[in-house]
C-alpha cells in the first residue's frame, strides 16, 4: 500500500508498471499456488480463519492467572463451601491492586469489565464449576484417623479377650439413629415435575411437614443368622402417649389385617421432640436384644458416643442382655458404621421415592 509497491514497481519489475497492475500480478499468484483455498486441517472443507492462538486477546490476562491460583489456594485450604460471591470479591480486589500497581508505575492498563461473561469464560478457560458437595467431613482427617484407629484396637481388644476367655469369636452388632422429615424435597434438592421450557420451577410443598422430624433405628449384624426373622427395626415418631397408642394400634391393625404374623422385629414410638432419648434407647434394649440365656454367646454391640448411649444404664442394659458396648468417636459414623454407609442410604431412598 503506497511506498513499497510504488518502489517494487519502479525498481524490481518493468519500468512502468503501476501499483494497481502490481496487486493484481500478486493476488494472480497467490490463488496459483497449490492448496491455496483447501482447509488442510481438518475436514469440515471450510477455510480456516483463525490459527490457534490468533483472534483477539484476553484484557489484563495476568488477572486471569492470578484469580486462578488464588482459587487453588483457597479451594485446598478451605474445609467450608467456597461460593461464586467471594471469588467475585477476590477478582475485583486483584483487579484494583493490578490497576493501583499500573498507576505508581506510569503504566496504562487495558482493564476488563467484570460482569457475568467474564466469569462465564473464566471458569469454561480454568475448567471451574459449581459442584455440589458429595463428600463432607465432619472434622478433620488427622482427628478422624485418630478416633478410626482408637475403635479399631478397641473391637480387636474385645474380640481376642472373647476368643482367649472362651475359646470363640463375638458377633459384632451395631445399631444407630437416622433423622429424617416428612419432607425433604427442599433439603435434598430433589427433581420435580414441571412443564417443559419453563425459567422458573416453584418448589410446591407442605412446610409443616419439612419440620415434622421422625427418627428411624436401623440394626445390623456381622452374622444374620443369629436373628431368625431379620434384624430388629424401629420408627420414632414426634407426639406423646396418645400418640404412641394410636401407633401400637395401628401396627396392631396391620399384623392382623394384611398377614404379617412375623413383623415382630419392627416397633414404633414417640417422643417430644421426634428424636431418640435415654428412655427411648433403654425401652429399645429391652424390646428387641435377645435375653443372655446360659447357651448364647456374648455379642458386641457398636454405636456412637450419643449422650443417651454412653449412660451407665444403658450400658447395663446391653450387658444383662448378653452385649459389651464399644462406641466409636464422633464424625465417624459415615465412614465407619455399616447402618449409615450401606443401610441407611438404600432405606432412606426407598422411604423417599415412596
Amino acid at each position: 500500500h503506497g511506498t513499497k509497491p510504488r518502489f517494487m514497481a519502479q525498481h524490481v519489475l518493468l519500468p512502468g508498471t503501476s501499483a494497481n497492475q502490481l496487486r493484481k500480478h500478486a493476488r494472480m499468484l497467490v490463488v496459483s499456488l497449490p492448496g491455496h483455498g483447501k482447509n488442510t486441517h481438518g475436514k469440515s472443507g471450510r477455510e480456516k480463519k483463525r490459527q490457534r492462538g490468533g483472534g483477539r486477546h484476553y484484557k489484563l490476562s495476568v488477572l486471569r492467572q492470578e484469580l486462578f491460583e488464588w482459587f487453588l489456594t483457597r479451594r485446598a485450604s478451605t474445609s467450608s463451601r467456597l461460593p461464586l460471591s467471594e471469588l467475585v470479591t477476590q477478582a475485583r480486589m486483584l483487579r484494583d491492586a493490578i490497576i493501583v500497581t499500573a498507576l505508581k508505575r506510569k503504566v496504562r492498563v487495558n482493564v476488563p469489565v467484570l460482569n457475568r461473561m467474564w466469569f462465564l469464560r473464566w471458569r469454561r478457560e480454568y475448567q471451574v464449576s459449581l459442584r455440589l458437595p458429595n463428600r463432607r467431613w465432619k472434622v478433620k482427617a488427622w482427628i478422624l484417623h485418630e478416633r478410626l484407629v482408637i475403635t479399631w484396637l478397641n473391637v480387636i481388644r474385645l474380640r481376642r479377650l472373647c476368643y482367649l476367655a472362651f475359646g470363640y469369636e463375638p458377633v459384632v452388632e451395631g445399631f444407630d439413629q437416622k433423622p429424617m422429615h416428612f419432607n425433604e424435597s427442599g433439603s435434598h434438592q430433589r427433581k420435580t415435575l414441571s412443564w417443559k421450557g419453563s425459567g422458573t420451577i416453584p418448589l410446591k410443598e407442605v412446610q409443616s411437614q419439612t419440620r415434622e422430624r421422625w427418627t428411624l433405628t436401623t440394626h445390623v449384624s456381622s452374622d444374620l443368622s443369629v436373628w431368625p426373622e431379620a434384624p430388629p427395626l424401629e420408627a420414632l415418631f414426634k407426639g406423646g402417649k396418645v400418640v404412641a397408642r394410636r401407633l401400637e394400634a395401628a401396627l396392631d391393625r396391620v399384623r392382623e389385617e394384611e398377614g404379617f404374623d412375623d413383623l415382630k422385629w419392627f416397633s414404633v414410638t414417640s417422643g417430644p421432640k421426634g428424636s431418640y432419648r435415654k428412655e427411648h434407647v433403654l425401652e429399645y434394649l429391652k424390646k428387641h436384644l435377645p435375653l443372655m440365656t446360659p447357651g448364647r454367646q456374648w455379642r458386641i454391640l457398636m454405636c456412637d458416643v450419643f449422650s443417651a448411649q454412653v449412660d451407665e444404664e444403658v450400658v447395663a442394659a446391653a450387658a444383662d442382655r448378653g452385649y459389651v458396648l464399644a462406641w466409636h468417636g464422633g464424625g465417624c459414623t459415615g465412614v465407619l458404621q455399616c447402618n449409615d454407609t450401606h443401610f441407611a442410604p438404600t432405606r432412606e431412598c426407598q422411604i423417599s421415592r415412596n
